[in-house]
């Protein structure tokens, strides 16, 4: 775990999980290239040194131990698998049946009415008349293949207590209308650490890693007595399928698709909004209980986050665009500016606008000033911090005349906004600063 990723992800899912009054809340964030849990956590939680105080169901750890129905994140795999089969490709072209398709004796609904879509407009819009169509086309025996392939049904080994399983129905066990509501992720149950591995497979180029939150153990006096490396369990699908698929991705986050509030200005982000409704207490699928959720990755080069967010029975809209994806890109923001991953592209374009600093090289803290920090008529943007020194910071703020909180010493390693966004409404930023390697 980072200390600092695990503060900014349990500041803002508190914020998120008392904002919609959910019943909790879970995000776990992950470097997919190796495994590494950055940060996990979960809402509501307890005091550990007054753990007795607290409710039990508090104490789980819910990312490891809670199951859920994924919802339509879960297409990201059945995509992956009718990818990987070449039984269809992104330009295919689906008929949605007008927002309504009877089909195994059942009728199967989409929140808006569509035609004729594309497959990657079906991930992107999120139909689920699309989906099970793509699933018909793939199969139950391979769609079947695909999931447990990924690691759904069994544990990911993680190195901690009480992890289970989920649940996965062998193929015989499934009727026609249990293929369509897998492949929109119902009928299925699962955990967010699995999915979470699943993603990483995807974002790193195929390969299933074990997910790891114990870096190394040290004794009293700071000697290392056992460390912990990335482990790769297995190959579960090509490179460039995973490229086709984060491709699709990329679209929900468009302007016009469900994710569209999981962007992150200056990035590339691929990922999968949510929304499963859940079963109730009649054992029907209730019309006001749901599970919203957003899982994505930044796509650096190579990708550098994994994030899944899941909400449970958030009040109001329960949709995973408009609940977990601003969740998404608030931690994904901050994550990535106390990381020092630089935008890959623009997002701000008037030359005086921001003052912009630029490493020498990514082992230096070199700095160059390239262009001024906004005028006081114009609305205060973030100036970038990164590898100042206290006084550096402290002289800009003055002279600039913006609030920003400063925590720690040494040099700045990362702040809220990201480089050249707006400041909060309150007018006030902040800069994490730690000592030099």
């Amino acid at each position: 775990l980072d200390s600092n990723i695990q503060y900014i992800v349990e500041r803002e899912l508190q914020k998120t999980v008392k904002k919609y009054n959910a019943k909790s809340g879970t995000v776990i964030v992950i470097h997919p290239q190796t495994g590494e849990i950055l940060a996990m956590a979960s809402k509501p939680s307890y005091n550990p040194n007054n753990p007795g105080k607290s409710k039990p169901q508090h104490k789980k750890i819910r990312a490891i131990n809670d199951c859920f129905e994924p919802g339509s994140t879960f297409k990201v795999f059945l995509l992956a698998g009718a990818l990987e089969d070449e039984i269809i490709t992104p330009q295919d072209i689906l008929f949605c049946e007008n927002g309504r398709f009877r089909y195994g004796g059942r009728i199967i609904n989409d929140v808006h009415k569509h035609k004729w879509l594309s497959v990657s407009k079906i991930i992107a819009f999120s139909s689920n008349i699309g989906a099970t169509k793509i699933g018909e086309k793939l199969g139950k025996e391979r769609l079947y293949y695909y999931i447990k392939k990924l690691g759904f049904g069994d544990r990911t080994g993680i190195d901690l207590p009480g992890e289970t399983c989920g649940i996965v129905y062998a193929p015989s066990r499934w009727s026609k209308v249990r293929l369509a509501t897998t492949s929109f992720g119902q009928g299925i149950s699962v955990t967010s650490i699995q999915i979470a591995a699943a993603l990483s497979a995807i974002a790193n180029g195929g390969m299933l890693m074990k997910p790891y939150i114990v870096k190394e153990i040290r004794d009293k006096n700071g000697n290392i007595v056992e460390s912990f490396t990335p482990k790769i369990k297995k190959r579960v699908i090509s490179t460039h399928t995973c490229e086709l698929t984060k491709n699709v991705l990329e679209e929900v986050v468009a302007p016009e698709a469900t994710g569209l509030n999981a962007a992150i200005p200056g990035y590339d982000v691929a990922g999968k909004t949510g929304t499963a409704q859940k079963v109730g207490k009649t054992g029907t699928y209730s019309d006001c209980q749901y599970t919203s959720s957003f899982i994505g990755f930044i796509s650096a080069s190579p990708p550098e986050l994994v994030i899944v967010v899941v909400i449970d029975e958030p009040e109001g809209s329960g949709y995973g665009g408009v609940v977990s994806a601003p969740l998404f890109s608030k931690i994904g923001k901050q994550t990535l500016s106390y990381l020092g991953v630089m935008p890959s592209k623009p997002s701000i374009t008037d030359k005086n606008s921001i003052l912009i600093v630029k490493r020498e090289n990514k082992n230096q803290s070199t700095l160059k000033l390239l262009s001024n920090f906004p005028e006081n008529d114009k609305e205060p943007m973030m100036p970038d911090f990164t590898g100042m020194t206290m006084r550096h910071v402290f002289k800009i703020i003055n002279k600039y005349k913006i609030r920003v909180k400063i925590t720690g010493s040494g040099i700045v390693v990362g702040q809220n906004p990201s480089p050249g966004n707006s400041l909060p409404e309150d007018g006030e930023g902040w800069v994490i600063l730690q000592p030099p390697a």
